[in-house]
């Protein structure tokens, strides 16, 4: 769950200019496969809304080809 936070965190405060820290409201994040130790994993980020105050991201974590986990977080500008 650290991974997705952290990497929804960065899509979202570097998708203003100039970046802007945002604080995590929500986080939700669904397992939907396995990670070994070693895997290497990448976050896919999508920025689904950007508001004045609230911002909506997406993400995708991937070890290769495999889908590991998927997960959505609402973030706070303040």
């Amino acid at each position: 769950s650290t991974l997705a936070d952290v990497g929804l965190g960065y899509a979202m405060a570097f998708s203003r200019e100039p970046p802007q820290p945002m604080v995590t409201v929500g986080l939700r994040l669904d397992f939907c496969g396995v990670a070994r130790v070693g895997d290497w994993l990448e976050v896919h980020t999508r920025v689904d809304k950007l508001g004045q105050r609230m911002a909506f991201a997406s993400a995708r974590l991937h070890s290769g080809e495999r889908l590991v986990a998927s997960a959505s977080g609402v973030f706070h500008l303040p």
